[in-house]
Protein backbone atom coordinates (compact mmCIF):
# COMPACT_ATOMS: atom_id res chain seq x y z
CA UNK A 1 0.00 0.00 0.00
CA UNK A 2 1.55 3.56 -0.65
CA UNK A 3 0.33 7.21 0.84
CA UNK A 4 -1.37 9.19 -2.29
CA UNK A 5 0.56 12.96 -1.96
CA UNK A 6 -1.10 16.16 -2.82
CA UNK A 7 -0.59 15.81 -6.34
CA UNK A 8 -2.60 12.50 -6.62
CA UNK A 9 -5.11 13.20 -5.31
CA UNK A 10 -8.65 15.18 -6.93
CA UNK A 11 -12.09 16.13 -5.74
CA UNK A 12 -14.58 13.53 -5.93
CA UNK A 13 -12.07 10.75 -4.57
CA UNK A 14 -13.18 8.42 -2.33
CA UNK A 15 -12.83 5.25 0.08
CA UNK A 16 -14.85 3.18 1.93
CA UNK A 17 -14.17 0.21 4.71
CA UNK A 18 -16.81 -2.00 6.11
CA UNK A 19 -17.12 -3.81 9.79
CA UNK A 20 -19.82 -5.94 11.51
CA UNK A 21 -19.09 -5.45 15.27
CA UNK A 22 -19.77 -7.95 17.12
CA UNK A 23 -19.97 -8.66 21.08
CA UNK A 24 -15.77 -8.94 21.18
CA UNK A 25 -15.01 -6.08 19.64
CA UNK A 26 -17.39 -3.58 22.22
CA UNK A 27 -15.62 -5.83 24.96
CA UNK A 28 -11.87 -5.10 23.27
CA UNK A 29 -12.51 -1.68 22.97
CA UNK A 30 -13.97 -1.33 26.59
CA UNK A 31 -11.09 -2.86 28.67
CA UNK A 32 -8.13 -1.08 25.94
CA UNK A 33 -9.97 2.71 26.62
CA UNK A 34 -11.17 1.91 30.24
CA UNK A 35 -14.62 3.31 28.47
CA UNK A 36 -16.72 0.65 30.69
CA UNK A 37 -20.18 2.85 30.38
CA UNK A 38 -22.59 -0.51 30.99
CA UNK A 39 -24.21 1.03 28.24
CA UNK A 40 -22.53 -0.39 26.23
CA UNK A 41 -20.92 -3.45 28.44
CA UNK A 42 -24.18 -4.20 30.54
CA UNK A 43 -27.59 -5.70 28.75
CA UNK A 44 -29.66 -5.52 31.38
CA UNK A 45 -28.31 -1.66 32.40
CA UNK A 46 -28.67 -1.10 28.94
CA UNK A 47 -32.59 -2.00 28.45
CA UNK A 48 -33.49 0.80 30.34
CA UNK A 49 -31.76 3.36 28.45
CA UNK A 50 -33.24 5.26 25.68
CA UNK A 51 -31.60 2.12 23.35
CA UNK A 52 -33.13 -0.64 25.02
CA UNK A 53 -30.08 -2.24 24.59
CA UNK A 54 -26.14 -2.32 24.64
CA UNK A 55 -24.81 0.25 21.38
CA UNK A 56 -21.58 0.24 20.50
CA UNK A 57 -19.08 2.99 21.67
CA UNK A 58 -19.65 5.82 19.55
CA UNK A 59 -15.63 6.30 18.99
CA UNK A 60 -15.35 2.71 17.99
CA UNK A 61 -17.52 3.58 14.99
CA UNK A 62 -15.43 6.81 14.31
CA UNK A 63 -12.17 5.13 14.47
CA UNK A 64 -13.15 3.59 10.79
CA UNK A 65 -13.39 6.79 9.44
CA UNK A 66 -9.43 6.62 11.08
CA UNK A 67 -8.43 3.71 9.50
CA UNK A 68 -9.42 5.14 5.82
CA UNK A 69 -7.65 8.15 6.22
CA UNK A 70 -3.97 6.51 7.67
CA UNK A 71 -4.50 3.00 5.44
CA UNK A 72 -6.46 4.43 2.11
CA UNK A 73 -6.86 7.70 1.42
CA UNK A 74 -4.60 9.90 1.81
CA UNK A 75 -2.83 6.58 3.36
CA UNK A 76 0.24 5.66 4.89
CA UNK A 77 2.15 9.14 5.87
CA UNK A 78 -1.01 11.16 6.51
CA UNK A 79 -1.17 13.52 9.35
CA UNK A 80 -4.55 13.69 11.30
CA UNK A 81 -5.28 17.12 12.19
CA UNK A 82 -8.80 17.43 12.87
CA UNK A 83 -12.18 15.71 12.86
CA UNK A 84 -15.46 16.75 13.35
CA UNK A 85 -18.10 14.03 14.58
CA UNK A 86 -22.04 14.12 14.21
CA UNK A 87 -23.49 11.12 15.73
CA UNK A 88 -27.03 10.31 14.35
CA UNK A 89 -27.93 7.04 15.12
CA UNK A 90 -26.94 4.08 17.64
CA UNK A 91 -24.68 1.10 16.25
CA UNK A 92 -25.46 -1.76 17.61
CA UNK A 93 -23.76 -5.62 18.24
CA UNK A 94 -24.37 -6.78 14.79
CA UNK A 95 -24.87 -3.71 12.47
CA UNK A 96 -22.64 -4.16 9.35
CA UNK A 97 -20.74 -0.09 9.36
CA UNK A 98 -19.41 1.09 5.69
CA UNK A 99 -17.41 4.29 6.51
CA UNK A 100 -16.57 6.75 3.63
CA UNK A 101 -14.14 9.53 3.11
CA UNK A 102 -14.47 11.48 0.22
CA UNK A 103 -12.48 14.62 -0.85
CA UNK A 104 -14.26 17.58 -1.18
CA UNK A 105 -11.03 20.41 -0.59
CA UNK A 106 -8.21 20.59 -1.56
CA UNK A 107 -5.59 23.31 -0.50
CA UNK A 108 -2.07 22.52 -2.12
CA UNK A 109 -0.43 25.88 -0.84
CA UNK A 110 -0.62 24.78 2.52
CA UNK A 111 -0.84 20.80 1.43
CA UNK A 112 -3.85 20.77 3.24
CA UNK A 113 -6.93 17.86 2.30
CA UNK A 114 -11.37 18.26 3.42
CA UNK A 115 -12.59 14.84 3.49
CA UNK A 116 -16.57 14.57 4.13
CA UNK A 117 -16.60 11.51 6.30
CA UNK A 118 -19.77 8.95 6.85
CA UNK A 119 -20.92 6.20 8.55
CA UNK A 120 -23.83 3.95 7.58
CA UNK A 121 -25.68 0.91 8.27
CA UNK A 122 -26.45 -2.25 6.63
CA UNK A 123 -29.91 -0.53 5.84
CA UNK A 124 -28.30 2.34 4.47
CA UNK A 125 -28.99 4.71 7.64
CA UNK A 126 -26.51 7.14 8.78
CA UNK A 127 -25.04 6.98 11.95
CA UNK A 128 -22.40 9.07 11.59
CA UNK A 129 -21.39 12.40 9.74
CA UNK A 130 -18.74 14.96 10.04
CA UNK A 131 -15.48 16.46 8.10
CA UNK A 132 -11.72 15.40 8.67
CA UNK A 133 -9.00 17.85 7.81
CA UNK A 134 -5.67 16.33 6.61
CA UNK A 135 -2.59 16.91 5.68
CA UNK A 136 -1.55 14.08 3.13
CA UNK A 137 2.23 12.96 2.66
CA UNK A 138 4.60 14.89 1.25
CA UNK A 139 5.78 11.80 -1.63
CA UNK A 140 3.89 8.75 -1.90
CA UNK A 141 5.20 6.30 1.01
CA UNK A 142 4.85 2.72 0.31
CA UNK A 143 3.91 0.58 3.79
CA UNK A 144 4.55 -2.71 4.18
CA UNK A 145 1.23 -4.67 5.68
CA UNK A 146 2.90 -7.22 7.65
CA UNK A 147 4.99 -4.91 9.98
CA UNK A 148 1.59 -3.79 11.28
CA UNK A 149 1.41 -5.77 14.36
CA UNK A 150 2.51 -9.61 14.45
CA UNK A 151 -0.05 -12.47 14.07
CA UNK A 152 -2.03 -14.00 16.89
CA UNK A 153 -0.41 -17.55 16.11
CA UNK A 154 3.46 -16.18 16.42
CA UNK A 155 2.31 -13.85 19.69
CA UNK A 156 0.74 -17.06 21.23
CA UNK A 157 4.13 -18.89 19.91
CA UNK A 158 6.84 -16.46 21.54
CA UNK A 159 4.50 -15.39 24.44
CA UNK A 160 3.81 -12.20 23.98
CA UNK A 161 1.64 -10.75 26.53
CA UNK A 162 -1.99 -9.30 25.29
CA UNK A 163 -2.62 -5.50 25.96
CA UNK A 164 -0.33 -6.09 29.20
CA UNK A 165 0.43 -9.50 31.73
CA UNK A 166 -2.24 -10.38 33.34
CA UNK A 167 -1.39 -12.71 35.54
CA UNK A 168 -3.29 -16.05 36.43
CA UNK A 169 -4.38 -18.94 34.64
CA UNK A 170 -7.82 -20.05 33.29
CA UNK A 171 -8.99 -22.32 36.13
CA UNK A 172 -9.00 -19.00 38.54
CA UNK A 173 -11.72 -17.25 36.49
CA UNK A 174 -13.38 -19.85 34.37
CA UNK A 175 -17.20 -20.92 35.47
CA UNK A 176 -16.32 -23.97 36.46
CA UNK A 177 -20.51 -25.95 36.27
CA UNK A 178 -20.95 -24.65 32.71
CA UNK A 179 -24.32 -24.80 31.33
CA UNK A 180 -24.72 -27.89 29.14
CA UNK A 181 -27.37 -28.80 26.58
CA UNK A 182 -27.43 -32.13 24.39
CA UNK A 183 -27.33 -31.99 20.54
CA UNK A 184 -30.62 -33.65 20.24
CA UNK A 185 -32.85 -30.60 21.97
CA UNK A 186 -34.11 -28.17 19.75
CA UNK A 187 -33.09 -24.79 19.70
CA UNK A 188 -36.08 -23.61 21.82
CA UNK A 189 -34.68 -25.42 24.17
CA UNK A 190 -31.26 -24.04 24.25
CA UNK A 191 -32.66 -20.74 23.98
CA UNK A 192 -34.74 -20.97 27.07
CA UNK A 193 -31.50 -22.09 28.74
CA UNK A 194 -29.60 -19.16 27.50
CA UNK A 195 -32.60 -17.16 28.82
CA UNK A 196 -33.23 -19.09 32.16
CA UNK A 197 -29.51 -18.85 33.48
CA UNK A 198 -28.71 -15.31 31.74
CA UNK A 199 -25.93 -16.62 29.19
CA UNK A 200 -24.43 -16.54 26.14
CA UNK A 201 -22.81 -19.84 25.37
CA UNK A 202 -23.63 -23.77 25.80
CA UNK A 203 -21.47 -25.96 26.00
CA UNK A 204 -22.97 -29.21 23.92
CA UNK A 205 -22.11 -32.65 25.24
CA UNK A 206 -22.62 -36.04 23.66
CA UNK A 207 -22.49 -38.78 26.75
CA UNK A 208 -19.54 -37.29 28.46
CA UNK A 209 -17.76 -36.14 24.95
CA UNK A 210 -17.53 -32.38 24.12
CA UNK A 211 -20.02 -32.24 20.60
CA UNK A 212 -19.70 -28.67 20.01
CA UNK A 213 -20.57 -25.10 21.45
CA UNK A 214 -23.66 -22.86 20.50
CA UNK A 215 -24.62 -19.28 21.32
CA UNK A 216 -27.40 -16.51 21.20
CA UNK A 217 -25.87 -15.52 18.04
CA UNK A 218 -26.49 -19.08 16.20
CA UNK A 219 -30.29 -19.22 17.23
CA UNK A 220 -30.82 -15.91 16.09
CA UNK A 221 -29.06 -16.58 12.81
CA UNK A 222 -31.86 -20.01 12.55
CA UNK A 223 -34.84 -17.61 14.15
CA UNK A 224 -37.49 -16.14 11.15
CA UNK A 225 -36.84 -12.73 10.02
CA UNK A 226 -37.77 -10.06 12.64
CA UNK A 227 -39.30 -6.44 11.07
CA UNK A 228 -37.32 -3.92 13.63
CA UNK A 229 -40.47 -1.84 14.08
CA UNK A 230 -42.60 -4.81 15.38
CA UNK A 231 -42.05 -6.26 18.98
CA UNK A 232 -40.74 -10.17 19.22
CA UNK A 233 -43.02 -12.82 19.32
CA UNK A 234 -42.92 -14.89 22.31
CA UNK A 235 -41.93 -17.78 20.32
CA UNK A 236 -40.68 -19.20 17.52
CA UNK A 237 -42.14 -22.13 15.62
CA UNK A 238 -38.75 -22.73 13.98
CA UNK A 239 -36.76 -23.08 16.31
CA UNK A 240 -39.03 -26.06 17.62
CA UNK A 241 -38.10 -28.02 14.72
CA UNK A 242 -34.26 -27.39 14.55
CA UNK A 243 -32.21 -29.43 17.14
CA UNK A 244 -28.55 -27.81 18.35
CA UNK A 245 -26.60 -30.61 16.37
CA UNK A 246 -27.76 -28.73 13.44
CA UNK A 247 -26.58 -25.23 14.47
CA UNK A 248 -24.06 -25.89 16.88
CA UNK A 249 -20.20 -25.21 16.14
CA UNK A 250 -18.28 -28.42 15.52
CA UNK A 251 -14.69 -27.24 15.60
CA UNK A 252 -14.45 -26.34 19.09
CA UNK A 253 -11.73 -24.27 20.47
CA UNK A 254 -10.61 -25.06 24.30
CA UNK A 255 -8.49 -24.47 26.53
CA UNK A 256 -7.07 -26.04 29.29
CA UNK A 257 -7.22 -24.63 33.27
CA UNK A 258 -3.12 -24.05 32.94
CA UNK A 259 -3.58 -21.88 30.09
CA UNK A 260 -3.00 -18.38 30.79
CA UNK A 261 -5.50 -15.76 30.67
CA UNK A 262 -3.63 -13.60 27.91
CA UNK A 263 -3.18 -16.52 25.85
CA UNK A 264 -6.97 -17.70 26.15
CA UNK A 265 -7.84 -13.57 25.20
CA UNK A 266 -6.01 -14.13 22.21
CA UNK A 267 -7.99 -17.06 20.78
CA UNK A 268 -10.93 -15.21 21.18
CA UNK A 269 -9.79 -12.12 19.74
CA UNK A 270 -8.60 -13.91 17.04
CA UNK A 271 -10.88 -16.55 16.12
CA UNK A 272 -13.53 -13.73 16.94
CA UNK A 273 -15.70 -16.01 19.56
CA UNK A 274 -16.96 -15.04 22.66
CA UNK A 275 -16.36 -18.38 24.57
CA UNK A 276 -13.93 -21.38 25.05
CA UNK A 277 -15.20 -24.46 26.86
CA UNK A 278 -11.97 -25.57 29.35
CA UNK A 279 -10.91 -29.08 29.18
CA UNK A 280 -8.70 -31.43 30.98
CA UNK A 281 -7.98 -34.79 30.10
CA UNK A 282 -10.39 -35.05 28.09
CA UNK A 283 -13.41 -34.39 30.22
CA UNK A 284 -15.48 -30.61 30.34
CA UNK A 285 -14.63 -28.59 33.58
CA UNK A 286 -15.50 -25.02 32.46
CA UNK A 287 -16.23 -22.44 30.27
CA UNK A 288 -14.36 -18.95 30.22
CA UNK A 289 -15.97 -16.09 28.33
CA UNK A 290 -15.04 -12.62 27.12
CA UNK A 291 -16.88 -10.89 30.19
CA UNK A 292 -14.75 -13.36 32.18
CA UNK A 293 -11.46 -11.89 30.93
CA UNK A 294 -12.49 -8.52 30.54
CA UNK A 295 -13.15 -8.95 34.80
CA UNK A 296 -9.56 -10.01 34.94
CA UNK A 297 -8.48 -7.38 32.98
CA UNK A 298 -10.62 -4.19 35.59
CA UNK A 299 -8.85 -6.73 38.52
CA UNK A 300 -5.57 -6.26 36.97
CA UNK A 301 -6.39 -2.32 36.45
CA UNK A 302 -7.30 -2.14 40.49
CA UNK A 303 -10.84 -2.17 39.62
CA UNK A 304 -12.21 -5.24 40.54
CA UNK A 305 -14.75 -5.57 42.92
CA UNK A 306 -17.33 -3.17 41.02
CA UNK A 307 -18.95 -5.76 38.81
CA UNK A 308 -21.79 -7.82 40.64
CA UNK A 309 -22.02 -11.19 40.43
CA UNK A 310 -24.40 -11.69 37.35
CA UNK A 311 -24.50 -15.80 36.62
CA UNK A 312 -22.30 -18.33 35.49
CA UNK A 313 -20.92 -16.46 32.85
CA UNK A 314 -20.98 -12.90 34.92
CA UNK A 315 -22.69 -11.86 31.38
Amino acid sequence: MSGKPMSELVVGMAAEVSRTYDEWDIFTFAAVTGDLNPAHTDEAFAEATPFHGRVAHGMLTSSLISAILGMRLPGPGTIYLSQELKFRRPVRIGDMITARAEVVELLPEKNIARLKTTCVNQRGEMVLEGEAVVMPPKQPMAARSDVFRPTIPAMLKSGVPFVRRVEGVVGQKMSAAPVTVGPSATLAEARALLDRHRIRHLVVLEGEQLAGIITDRDIRQASLPHPPDQPRLEGDPLLDLIRVGQAMTQEVITVTPETPLEHAAMLLIYHRIGGLPVVKEGRLVGIITETDLLEALLEYMGLGGAQEERGQERV
